[in-house]
């Protein structure tokens, strides 16, 4: 699935890519796309096994992030017979996703 933001020069500001991958190959679609960031955009920051971010020489600001999709948070199954989303964020300018990465805030001026 994928959305967009528009501001009002009719500039797109904002993507947002998101999909579901099985358990079984959720860490090497995560891996896969990350090389393909990290191409573009260089190593990034770690912020946990799962999650990802960059800044871009053009201001422009990533993050991939990995979790399971759990039905309930209540007493949820093992995270290997979930599906799993992964989601790719990528806004020009600031991304609340930097804010949050202890690793990555203080380096890419978030």
């Amino acid at each position: 699935m994928y959305s967009y933001e528009v501001d009002a020069d009719s500039e797109v500001t904002y993507v947002a890519h998101e999909w579901q991958v099985t358990p079984q190959a959720r860490q090497s679609r995560f891996e896969a796309e990350r090389a393909r960031l990290s191409d573009r955009y260089g190593p990034g920051y770690a912020c946990s096994a799962t999650w990802r971010v960059w800044r871009g020489p053009d201001s422009v600001r990533v993050a991939l992030k990995m979790q399971p999709i759990f039905a309930t948070d209540v007493n949820p199954p093992p995270s290997d017979s979930v599906p799993w989303r992964l989601e790719r964020l990528m806004r020009w300018g600031p991304l609340v996703d930097l804010y949050w990465c202890h690793e990555a805030s203080g380096h890419l001026g978030a």
